[in-house]
């Protein structure tokens, strides 16, 4: 599982559920970081903030969906935009703030397996 937020301290509360839920979690913070892991992991499940620091994940999210590498695409925002974009993508969207046992819920519904 990829989990792509700028926010270093929700980055890590996210990260430290979703493992300790079992999941085994390759975090990232930024996009460039981002394109770097998905070019060498192909992850079942993908979360995302669309907006990682002052870049959209518009781009990178319209790669993954065009090559369909990725089983499971969550986008994570308080942006209105990011609705639009997800739905647009014809991806899921849960909007900030969200309920952690939320969140865990969502990712682990899709991807009950340790794999990243």
């Amino acid at each position: 599982m990829v989990l792509a937020e700028d926010e270093d301290d929700l980055r890590e509360v996210l990260a430290e559920v979703l493992a300790e839920a079992g999941m085994r979690v390759i975090a990232v913070r930024d996009v460039a970081s981002l394109r770097t892991v998905l070019a060498g992991v192909t992850p079942h499940v993908l979360l995302t903030d669309f907006h990682l620091g002052s870049t959209t994940v518009e781009d990178v999210l319209s790669d993954v969906v065009a090559e369909a590498r990725v089983e499971h695409v969550h986008v994570l925002s308080a942006s209105p935009l990011a609705r639009i974009a997800a739905v647009r993508l014809g991806l899921p969207f849960m909007s900030k703030p969200f309920d952690l046992d939320e969140f865990v819920a969502l990712a682990c519904g899709d991807s009950r397996t340790t794999a990243a």
